[in-house]
Protein backbone atom coordinates (compact mmCIF):
# COMPACT_ATOMS: atom_id res chain seq x y z
CA UNK A 1 0.00 0.00 0.00
CA UNK A 2 1.61 3.35 -0.76
CA UNK A 3 1.21 6.11 1.98
CA UNK A 4 1.70 9.52 2.14
CA UNK A 5 2.47 10.63 6.00
CA UNK A 6 3.16 14.28 6.87
CA UNK A 7 3.66 16.37 10.54
CA UNK A 8 3.63 19.53 11.79
CA UNK A 9 6.18 20.46 14.61
CA UNK A 10 4.16 18.87 16.84
CA UNK A 11 4.04 15.53 15.27
CA UNK A 12 7.27 14.88 14.01
CA UNK A 13 8.58 12.09 16.31
CA UNK A 14 5.68 9.93 16.35
CA UNK A 15 5.86 10.59 12.22
CA UNK A 16 9.08 8.76 12.20
CA UNK A 17 8.44 5.69 14.50
CA UNK A 18 5.10 5.83 11.98
CA UNK A 19 7.08 5.75 8.99
CA UNK A 20 9.72 2.63 10.39
CA UNK A 21 6.59 0.75 11.56
CA UNK A 22 5.05 0.84 8.51
CA UNK A 23 8.11 0.45 6.59
CA UNK A 24 8.34 -2.67 8.54
CA UNK A 25 5.23 -3.88 7.54
CA UNK A 26 6.11 -3.38 3.82
CA UNK A 27 4.41 -0.62 2.85
CA UNK A 28 5.67 2.39 0.23
CA UNK A 29 5.47 5.30 2.29
CA UNK A 30 6.27 8.67 1.54
CA UNK A 31 6.97 11.41 3.70
CA UNK A 32 5.58 14.49 1.95
CA UNK A 33 7.24 16.98 4.47
CA UNK A 34 10.72 15.93 5.41
CA UNK A 35 12.48 19.21 6.14
CA UNK A 36 9.55 19.98 9.40
CA UNK A 37 11.46 20.11 12.52
CA UNK A 38 10.84 21.59 15.69
CA UNK A 39 10.13 25.08 14.85
CA UNK A 40 6.54 26.23 14.16
CA UNK A 41 4.97 25.38 10.87
CA UNK A 42 1.61 25.81 9.21
CA UNK A 43 -0.54 22.68 9.26
CA UNK A 44 -3.07 23.13 6.39
CA UNK A 45 -0.43 22.92 3.71
CA UNK A 46 1.06 19.97 4.76
CA UNK A 47 -2.38 18.77 5.06
CA UNK A 48 -2.93 19.62 1.78
CA UNK A 49 0.11 17.58 0.17
CA UNK A 50 -0.72 14.42 1.51
CA UNK A 51 -4.35 14.81 0.25
CA UNK A 52 -3.30 15.82 -3.09
CA UNK A 53 -1.12 12.48 -3.53
CA UNK A 54 -4.15 10.46 -2.48
CA UNK A 55 -6.20 12.58 -4.94
CA UNK A 56 -3.78 12.11 -7.90
CA UNK A 57 -3.31 8.33 -7.40
CA UNK A 58 -0.06 8.86 -6.04
CA UNK A 59 -0.81 7.70 -2.54
CA UNK A 60 -3.70 5.28 -1.26
CA UNK A 61 -3.92 6.49 1.67
CA UNK A 62 -2.67 9.58 3.63
CA UNK A 63 -1.56 10.27 7.69
CA UNK A 64 -1.34 13.34 8.95
CA UNK A 65 0.32 13.67 12.57
CA UNK A 66 -0.20 17.03 14.48
CA UNK A 67 -0.72 18.08 17.77
CA UNK A 68 -4.43 17.38 18.88
CA UNK A 69 -5.48 15.90 15.33
CA UNK A 70 -8.72 18.20 15.11
CA UNK A 71 -7.22 21.24 12.84
CA UNK A 72 -6.09 18.67 10.63
CA UNK A 73 -8.83 16.54 9.92
CA UNK A 74 -10.78 19.78 9.04
CA UNK A 75 -8.08 21.18 6.89
CA UNK A 76 -7.80 17.41 5.00
CA UNK A 77 -11.86 17.78 5.00
CA UNK A 78 -11.62 20.89 3.01
CA UNK A 79 -10.20 18.95 -0.22
CA UNK A 80 -13.11 17.65 -2.31
CA UNK A 81 -13.18 13.64 -2.49
CA UNK A 82 -11.03 13.28 0.89
CA UNK A 83 -12.78 11.81 3.88
CA UNK A 84 -10.58 12.41 6.89
CA UNK A 85 -11.69 11.51 10.92
CA UNK A 86 -9.40 12.11 13.94
CA UNK A 87 -8.08 8.53 14.49
CA UNK A 88 -7.37 8.14 17.98
CA UNK A 89 -7.45 4.05 18.02
CA UNK A 90 -7.73 1.26 15.58
CA UNK A 91 -11.23 0.45 15.85
CA UNK A 92 -11.92 4.53 14.59
CA UNK A 93 -9.40 3.87 11.52
CA UNK A 94 -11.41 0.63 10.80
CA UNK A 95 -14.91 2.36 10.61
CA UNK A 96 -13.62 6.07 9.27
CA UNK A 97 -12.96 3.92 5.89
CA UNK A 98 -15.18 0.87 5.93
CA UNK A 99 -14.79 -2.42 4.78
CA UNK A 100 -17.73 -3.78 3.23
CA UNK A 101 -18.83 -3.27 -0.47
CA UNK A 102 -21.97 -1.49 -0.23
CA UNK A 103 -23.91 -4.61 -2.39
CA UNK A 104 -22.96 -6.67 0.24
CA UNK A 105 -24.39 -4.39 2.40
CA UNK A 106 -27.58 -4.50 0.57
CA UNK A 107 -28.00 -8.39 -0.44
CA UNK A 108 -30.27 -9.43 1.65
CA UNK A 109 -34.17 -9.07 1.06
CA UNK A 110 -36.13 -6.45 3.08
CA UNK A 111 -33.64 -4.16 3.69
CA UNK A 112 -35.13 -0.83 4.41
CA UNK A 113 -32.90 2.08 3.26
CA UNK A 114 -33.63 5.52 5.23
CA UNK A 115 -32.94 8.63 3.50
CA UNK A 116 -34.57 10.92 5.74
CA UNK A 117 -35.09 10.70 9.21
CA UNK A 118 -36.32 12.88 11.93
CA UNK A 119 -34.41 14.49 14.85
CA UNK A 120 -33.32 11.41 16.85
CA UNK A 121 -33.92 11.30 20.11
CA UNK A 122 -31.06 9.46 22.42
CA UNK A 123 -31.27 8.95 25.73
CA UNK A 124 -27.61 9.90 27.11
CA UNK A 125 -27.45 7.07 30.09
CA UNK A 126 -29.08 4.42 28.55
CA UNK A 127 -28.75 4.74 24.72
CA UNK A 128 -32.06 3.97 23.49
CA UNK A 129 -33.67 6.22 20.52
CA UNK A 130 -36.47 6.67 18.45
CA UNK A 131 -36.97 8.63 15.52
CA UNK A 132 -39.50 8.72 12.26
CA UNK A 133 -38.67 8.07 8.79
CA UNK A 134 -39.16 10.49 6.41
CA UNK A 135 -38.14 9.30 3.39
CA UNK A 136 -37.30 5.36 2.75
CA UNK A 137 -36.87 2.48 0.38
CA UNK A 138 -37.40 -1.04 0.85
CA UNK A 139 -35.22 -3.46 -1.43
CA UNK A 140 -36.61 -6.71 -2.16
CA UNK A 141 -37.52 -9.90 -4.33
CA UNK A 142 -39.87 -7.98 -6.55
CA UNK A 143 -38.20 -4.46 -6.63
CA UNK A 144 -37.89 -1.57 -4.60
CA UNK A 145 -40.50 0.01 -3.43
CA UNK A 146 -40.86 3.26 -1.19
CA UNK A 147 -41.59 3.24 2.54
CA UNK A 148 -44.13 6.16 3.88
CA UNK A 149 -43.76 6.62 7.54
CA UNK A 150 -42.94 4.47 10.46
CA UNK A 151 -40.80 4.77 13.14
CA UNK A 152 -36.64 3.41 13.99
CA UNK A 153 -36.04 2.38 17.92
CA UNK A 154 -33.12 0.55 18.94
CA UNK A 155 -30.21 0.90 21.38
CA UNK A 156 -27.31 3.40 19.81
CA UNK A 157 -24.72 1.31 21.85
CA UNK A 158 -25.71 -1.89 20.73
CA UNK A 159 -25.65 -0.69 16.76
CA UNK A 160 -22.28 0.98 16.88
CA UNK A 161 -21.45 -2.00 18.30
CA UNK A 162 -22.48 -4.33 14.78
CA UNK A 163 -22.54 -1.35 12.28
CA UNK A 164 -20.94 -2.28 9.22
CA UNK A 165 -19.53 0.67 7.24
CA UNK A 166 -19.66 0.57 3.72
CA UNK A 167 -16.06 1.05 1.62
CA UNK A 168 -17.05 3.18 -0.75
CA UNK A 169 -17.16 6.52 0.18
CA UNK A 170 -20.18 9.16 0.60
CA UNK A 171 -20.68 13.28 1.33
CA UNK A 172 -23.89 14.55 2.58
CA UNK A 173 -24.44 17.62 3.90
CA UNK A 174 -21.46 18.90 5.86
CA UNK A 175 -19.82 15.70 6.69
CA UNK A 176 -17.81 13.11 4.47
CA UNK A 177 -17.97 9.17 5.64
CA UNK A 178 -19.24 5.98 4.40
CA UNK A 179 -21.88 5.75 1.56
CA UNK A 180 -23.98 3.37 3.67
CA UNK A 181 -24.24 2.13 7.39
CA UNK A 182 -25.66 -1.42 8.26
CA UNK A 183 -27.69 -2.06 11.58
CA UNK A 184 -28.83 -5.47 11.99
CA UNK A 185 -30.82 -4.82 15.55
CA UNK A 186 -32.88 -1.80 15.27
CA UNK A 187 -36.72 -1.95 14.69
CA UNK A 188 -39.18 -0.61 12.17
CA UNK A 189 -42.70 -0.50 12.96
CA UNK A 190 -45.47 1.34 10.89
CA UNK A 191 -44.17 1.57 7.53
CA UNK A 192 -46.18 0.95 4.88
Amino acid sequence: MRIAIAADHNGVGLKQHLIAWLDARGHEVEDAAPSVGAEQVDYPPLCEAVCRRVLDGRADFAVVVGGSGSGETIACNKLRGIRATLCLDPWVAEIARGTTPLADLVADPGVISVHAFSYTNVDPLTGNFGMEIRIGYESGPSGTRPVRGGSVTGNLFDALAEARFSAEPGEGYAQAGPLAVRFESLQIAGSG
